[in-house]
């Protein structure tokens, strides 16, 4: 990335966060610039905390936040990049069966007639695993403007879940279920795609053993359409520490267990 100063920073990230689908966690990098007050001064860089305050100030108001800032050096040893470094990325699509205004711009409200306000969600998740563990062509699942050079890729996990919706009125609000998909990469709108078929697989659209038939068609436009932007969260950007301390922190969960 070029370098930026703080204020160029703010006007490159306001575009980059208005289209349609939200993040709950992103990481970037930048080489920022401090510009000195007279010619031939030389100043220190800023520190991480000044720039998170600063730009928490010049975003209030825009929807984003900064959480963490750290320094990082540009080249050589220790050196980061926030795309290329990132060991896998976890996103989550939020489904309301009924409608909810609270709702309307955090997930995809199907307001189903309240007689049939239900999902067969064991079908979606059991639908789902067909696309998981292998490195496939997921053709049937890439938008067209998709810039990648090989439809392949390999899913590390789908989990289709039901969630206790918060300021619940079942009547109206129906279900609200998650669908969590979890990769190093994905193709452009590869998620939204997937959420659209097991969508169609969980409505009764399409039967159980459909999504083995698309994935294999390996052309677009044999799937169902896709699922609008509004439901989908970038959940989380994992790194190799990450990885080491979620490792950890399995086997000390099973050391700890208790057998009986």
């Amino acid at each position: 990335m070029p370098m930026l100063n703080l204020y160029s920073l703010i006007n490159h990230l306001h575009p980059n966060f208005r289209t349609g689908v939200h993040a709950l966690h992103n990481v970037l990098h930048v080489d920022l610039l401090r510009r000195a007050r007279q010619v031939g001064e030389v100043l220190e860089p800023h520190a991480p905390e000044t720039v998170c305050r600063a730009l928490n100030a010049l975003l209030r108001g825009s929807g984003v936040q900064i959480l963490d800032c750290q320094a990082v050096p540009r080249e050589g040893q220790g050196s980061f990049h926030a795309r290329f470094a990132a060991k896998e990325r976890k996103y989550a699509y939020r489904l309301l069966t009924g409608r909810s205004v609270f709702e309307a711009e955090r997930a995809w409200c199907l307001d189903l007639q309240s007689s049939q306000q239900k999902l067969n969600v064991e079908a979606m998740h059991a639908a789902a695993q067909v696309l998981v563990g292998q490195r496939y062509d997921f053709s049937s699942f890439r938008g067209k403007d998709c810039q990648a050079k090989s439809p392949i890729k390999m899913i590390r996990s789908i989990d289709v879940v039901r969630i206790r919706p918060e300021l619940s009125h079942t009547e109206t609000f129906g279900e609200l279920i998650h669908v969590h998909v979890c990769a190093k990469s994905f193709l452009y709108h590869m998620v939204r795609n997937i959420v659209g078929a097991v969508t169609a697989v969980g409505m009764g659209q399409l039967p159980f053993d459909a999504m083995k038939d698309i994935l294999e068609a390996r052309d677009r436009s044999v799937a169902p359409p896709m699922a609008p932007a509004q439901g989908l969260f970038l959940e989380r950007v994992l790194y190799e520490e990450d990885l080491r301390n979620q490792d950890e922190a399995r086997k000390d969960g099973l050391e700890n267990e208790v057998v009986e």
